[in-house]
């Protein structure tokens, strides 16, 4: 009885998906396979806007001679504070990071998504300098993987034509 309930459900489950033109994320078939390395960035801010691009690229790839979009990304560390006391001399700080986005098709000049992602990241630091400054760096890089990884599961959940389909 219970293998019976199993093959209902998986049976279930497959036109579930099919009804929904469920698509793959990853895969040949995928819309990332549209984006890597056919994707260029540009990213503005005001802290360090090179290493948000660089975290972006790791992601998309490098790109190549067919650029077929454009990512802008207006990267801003919005709002910072602390220290928030702590118990035997460690304190908390924050930064609030913001992204304004928009992804462009380079052929035929279309906005096709944009968005506005903001996340934050804490820290934990004692009363030496070193270790504090130490400590923000590493929420700051912290944080921009977590926009970009925001950033780049958007879009490349983004159901779109295949080039060339009417």
């Amino acid at each position: 009885m219970l293998f019976k309930w199993k093959i209902i459900g998986l049976v279930t489950l497959y036109f579930l998906v099919v009804g929904c033109e469920y698509y793959p994320l990853y895969g040949p078939d995928s819309s990332r396979a549209g984006y890597i390395n056919e994707t260029d960035i540009t990213v503005s801010g005001n802290l360090d806007p090179e290493k948000l691009q660089s975290v972006l690229q790791d992601q998309f790839g490098k790109t190549t001679e067919n650029i077929n979009y454009h990512l802008t990304v207006d990267f801003k560390i919005s709002d910072e504070g602390g220290p928030i006391q702590g118990s035997g001399g460690v304190n908390q700080h924050y930064a609030v990071g913001k992204a304004e986005i928009a992804l462009f098709d380079l052929t035929s000049g279309e906005l096709l998504y944009t968005d506005t992602v903001e996340e934050r990241a804490h820290w934990f630091s004692s009363e030496q300098v070193l270790a504090n400054l130490d400590a923000r760096d590493d929420a700051l890089n912290r944080l921009r993987r977590i926009i970009s990884d925001r950033i780049y599961s958007s879009i490349i959940a983004i159901q779109r034509q295949p080039r060339g389909a009417a």
